[in-house]
């Protein structure tokens, strides 16, 4: 379970760090990719990009960005058209109560800079909080009941 969170942690790392991201044009994206995602979200038009992810960084992953009714999205897939998550950015009073109870507790002068849900190929959700304390820009990942999982110091 512990891995799983982890590995869903680095695939929504991807969004918060740019620059690791390398912008793609449609004709370079694998057709299985540009299928599962057609198959997935209909009539829907994406920006991709990619990015290598793994213990080794030899796993190529496929990052399609959209948006439906104005909420910002992120669909991954492996280069074999395989879905492996979503996200999808939210507003702070979308997030679980547990969430919010545990923010005002621990960071109440401190505001929200971004959030989103993860829902991976399982189904699992995990609640991402982007903060930044003293300066530093810090991830705090909840579980799908909105209970604190761990805090990750970003760059």
């Amino acid at each position: 379970m512990k891995s799983l969170i982890v590995s869903i942690v680095m695939v929504l790392s991807l969004t918060a760090l740019g620059q690791n991201y390398q912008t793609i044009n449609s004709e370079r994206i694998p057709i299985e990719v540009e299928f599962a995602f057609q198959k997935q979200f209909p009539n829907t038009t994406a920006i991709w990009s990619s990015t290598y992810q793994g213990d080794d960084q030899d796993q190529l992953v496929f990052i399609g960005k959209f948006q439906v009714n104005a909420v910002k999205n992120a669909a991954m897939y492996y280069k074999d058209g395989q879905f492996k998550a979503l996200e999808i950015s939210l507003i702070s009073n979308e997030l679980p109560r547990t969430v919010k109870k545990y923010l005002k507790k621990n960071y109440p002068k401190i505001p929200i800079n971004e959030a989103s849900k993860t829902i991976d190929y399982d189904g699992k959700v995990i609640y991402e909080v982007g903060i930044i304390n003293n300066g530093a820009f810090y991830d705090l990942v909840f579980d799908s009941e909105g209970y604190f999982l761990q805090m990750i110091q970003k760059d």
